[in-house]
């Protein structure tokens, strides 16, 4: 996971990751690692494809932990019945006994609600919770904070971001990082959370 020290930002930056400096005091980086349990990518899962998961975005945990938050455009308009694809999320899984070899788990996922005015989306998910997060108060937040982010908006590891502005090209962005991250405000997952209940 990569993590960005600093978030230069001209609009509101309030999602479930925005942690305010005084983060800084409880230790960032045991903060980043119980946060990181809670971030899946999401995509599509088809079994006679190859590879059978298909990568769109990510995602994160919230709630009772089975409802999986992310951005409305990363999900597919529709699916494939025919092939059985489904929508799912891919998670780290315990590597298996004997062997230090990462594993992932890929779990069922079925929309509950979306809001495409705010690119946001709840899924959720088969099986057990996972950590879930706590959705924080967008309100008192003001531009120019410092924010704390895991994850990467151009791989398999970031929660919702709304857009990322990068001055060059988005192949650049790995090794020269520029740009202005844009999140959702909170209040609007707030009030969508509250309509999929």
């Amino acid at each position: 996971m990569c993590v960005a020290a600093r978030v230069a930002t001209a609009a509101l930056v309030a999602g479930a990751f925005a942690l305010p400096i005084a983060a800084v005091a409880a230790g960032v980086e045991e903060t980043i690692a119980r946060v990181k349990r809670s971030v899946v990518a999401i995509g599509t899962f088809e079994r006679t494809r190859s590879p059978p998961f298909q990568f769109r975005g990510t995602a994160f945990a919230i709630g009772d932990g089975t409802q999986i938050v992310t951005n409305a455009h990363v999900l597919p308009a529709t699916l494939d019945p025919d092939r059985r694809e489904t929508m799912a999320v891919l998670l780290p899984a315990p590597p298996r006994e004997g062997s230090s070899e990462p594993q992932v788990q890929v779990r069922a996922a079925r929309r509950v609600a979306t809001d495409h005015d705010h690119d946001l989306a709840v899924l959720s998910i088969e099986g057990g919770p996972l950590p879930a997060l706590s959705l924080g108060d967008s309100t008192g937040v003001r531009e120019g904070r410092t924010v704390y982010f895991t994850g990467f908006p151009i791989g398999a590891v970031l929660g919702v971001l709304n857009m990322v502005l990068v001055k060059a090209t988005k192949e650049s962005a790995l090794t020269q990082p520029s740009g202005i991250a844009y999140a959702v405000p909170a209040e609007h997952l707030r009030a969508l959370l509250a309509r999929a209940r």
